[in-house]
């Protein structure tokens, strides 16, 4: 076979050249198209370009067959597909799609100009199952030298991933902005139902409440389920799901039909499935863990427990039943978004009270003095005329001081990591907004600043911007959305504006007042302290300071002596190794977790994923030893990021 398409061989070594062999040596003379010697040069040009390029390109060649072409990188687009897609008819190798890629193909023929298509939705079948799938791409004529079309070049982009996760953060974002509106468990149900009606990836929920019961006289105890709230209208469960009665005796379940699991290959991984004809919510209470089921019409679901605690100290058991997105594979991402929707629901229970936020907070920006001077920083706290704005506030300001606290501690770690020179300034006032009188906190620093491009990006989850010159390039992106989301929490905003080289400023509203606030979860009883001084909460903040304190080898020559503990309690005379001691005897009905890990954004979602647990938490592995050696006995597991 003649290979009379022009290319460099040195070019072609630097390639993956099994796809580049397959189309040279392809019989193309057994197809419409005829052998490459014969192909018009327009056709030629394009192919070689096709072959060449890293980015996705596919060509369509000679209709009414349009044979398929393609370059390595479209492989990942059409997946199992290849390598019988090659040469091959587009009825053979997308049928599923035929009718309208045909129909715009006949377009471009009429009018003989292109189209670009964003985000264009297809149900592809590419590993023996449909899904949705969405592309960035256009189609653009070849022409013969005849002047009709007789090729389209089509570079591409699949864009499936991004779109998911915009979808998945816009409801992520509308539960979190009904929290609020939150006055009971049942309500936060019902809102969360409500927030999911009509949605793509969860197309259906129920959640049941698991009660507790003691029988009389032989002192056993039976699990009642009970159902709270579903996505259906006046609760009307559609055939084609297991019946969902408002109360299950949970004990007298346990003998319905469960079949053997079954295994789902997808093109990452294998799958396994719980084949049932009623909710195992029995199972799911036993195990504590999610289980997948596939239901009789071949759709799935998946359960999920999470456990609540009330303001009473009780824990409450609850099932979340999530109907699957059949376009959609069950995977890792898609499991970590439908636990994202707990978060949103309710693993946060905030604890709002009067607060003295001239105290909180200088009691708390005070942790980071001494390692800003050790930086060689000037580092101000300021609150212009505190008397007056003692008297207008007169502590009708309510906070959850651990929110208020993961908040300060985040911003000002984060000025002084991108901190080499000047000053960080936490200050607050009282400013208006939207005709509202509202206490600002504002931190601000003189540092490497962030661009103007990533700051609309800056609060999203996992979002992260390198910073080049700043004192740690760690982090996962959660931080500044966490923050984002505890100051929502308050019914606040959270602003910021930065220069590139001259600095950034945080501006964090808190409304004045409770009537923004759950009622249930406001507490009018005025504490004397206004830290909470438990393992958890000494934990969180040495955590903070240790992990900034490493800059100070990157700061001097001389590793400078300071001990954190000194900074934390000098002034409050405490003895951690008695209270690491007393919590442990306090709540040894927990299981206990030493939290390993050098993010202090990482430390703090974990806690928010496992506050039912005792959670100890450490920087890197000279502390965790510090800890186990402070604790009676070993931790029931041991958390590590590396």
């Amino acid at each position: 076979m003649s290979l009379s398409l022009t290319h460099s061989g040195n070019n072609i070594e630097n390639e993956k050249t099994s796809l580049i062999n397959m189309v040279y040596n392809y019989d193309w003379s057994s197809t419409l198209l005829g052998p490459m010697d014969s192909w018009e040069p327009a056709l030629k040009t394009a192919t070689n370009l096709c072959l060449k390029s890293v980015f996705p390109i596919g060509l369509y060649i000679g209709p009414p067959d349009w044979i398929v072409l393609y370059n390595e990188a479209w492989i990942p687009i059409i997946k199992s597909k290849h390598p019988n897609a090659l040469g091959k008819p587009l009825k053979e190798v997308l049928p599923e799609i035929y009718d309208i890629l045909i129909s715009q193909f006949e377009e471009i023929r009429k009018t003989r100009k292109g189209i670009f298509q964003k985000d264009g939705y297809f149900e592809l079948n590419r590993d023996g199952y449909t899904e949705e799938a969405y592309l960035n791409y256009t189609f653009s004529p070849i022409y013969k030298s005849d002047g009709t079309v007789y090729a389209i070049f089509s570079p591409a982009e699949e864009t499936t991933q991004r779109v998911l996760d915009t979808r998945r953060l816009k409801l992520l974002g509308k539960v979190g902005r009904q929290v609020s509106e939150i006055e009971s468990l049942e309500s936060a149900c019902r809102i969360m139902t409500k927030a999911l009606s009509s949605n793509t990836d969860i197309p259906y929920a129920l959640i049941y409440f698991v009660n507790h019961k003691l029988n009389a006289g032989s002192g056993s105890e039976s699990l009642i389920a009970r159902l709270i709230a579903t996505t259906f209208e006046d609760s009307s469960i559609p055939d084609y799901l297991p019946d969902a009665p408002k109360i299950i005796y949970l004990d007298n379940d346990v003998n319905n039909s469960c079949d053997s699991y079954i295994e789902l290959k997808r093109e990452a991984a294998t799958y396994s499935f719980l084949k049932c004809n009623s909710w195992p919510i029995h199972l799911v209470m036993k195990e504590g863990n999610n289980i997948k089921v596939l239901l009789k019409d071949e759709s799935q679901a998946v359960l999920v427990p999470t456990k609540i605690s009330s303001s009473e100290g009780q824990v409450l058991s609850i099932i979340l039943i999530y109907g699957i997105n059949r376009l959609r594979t069950l995977d890792e991402p898609y499991m970590e978004f439908l636990q994202f929707s707990n978060i949103e629901a309710d693993q946060l229970n905030p604890y709002y009270r009067e607060t003295n936020i001239i105290e909180l907070t200088l009691e708390l920006a005070s942790d980071f003095k001494n390692l800003a001077k050790t930086l060689g920083l000037n580092y101000d706290i300021e609150i212009p005329y505190p008397d007056e704005f003692n008297q207008e506030v007169n502590n009708k300001i309510y906070l959850d001081h651990d929110m208020y606290e993961t908040i300060i501690y985040n911003l000002c770690s984060n000025a002084l990591k991108h901190t080499w020179n000047g000053r960080i300034t936490i200050r607050l006032n009282l400013e208006y907004r939207n005709d509202k009188k509202m206490v600002v906190l504002e931190v601000s620093d003189t540092g490497v600043g962030i661009p103007e491009t990533a700051l609309p990006n800056i609060f999203q989850r996992f979002y992260r911007v390198e910073f080049q010159g700043s004192r740690s390039h760690e982090g996962t992106g959660i931080g500044l959305a966490l923050v984002k989301e505890l100051i929502a929490r308050h019914g606040g905003e959270i602003t910021v504006t930065s220069k590139v080289n001259q600095g950034t400023t945080f501006k964090c509203w808190f409304p004045l007042g409770c009537e923004h606030l759950p009622k249930n979860q406001i507490y009018f009883n005025k504490l004397e302290n206004p830290i909470n001084r438990d393992q958890e909460s000494y934990s969180n903040r040495q955590l903070y300071l240790e992990e900034s304190s490493q800059w100070k080898k990157n700061n001097t020559s001389e590793v400078i002596d300071v001990t954190i503990n000194q900074v934390l309690f000098d002034n409050n005379n405490i003895d951690d190794n008695k209270m690491l001691v007393d919590n442990c005897q306090i709540v040894n009905e927990k299981y206990q977790i030493l939290l390993v890990d050098d993010s202090n954004d990482m430390r703090d979602y974990l806690s928010v994923l496992l506050t039912e647990f005792d959670l100890y938490r450490a920087c890197d592995g000279q502390d965790a030893l510090q800890i186990l050696k402070k604790l009676k006995k070993l931790p029931d597991l041991i958390l590590s990021g590396k």
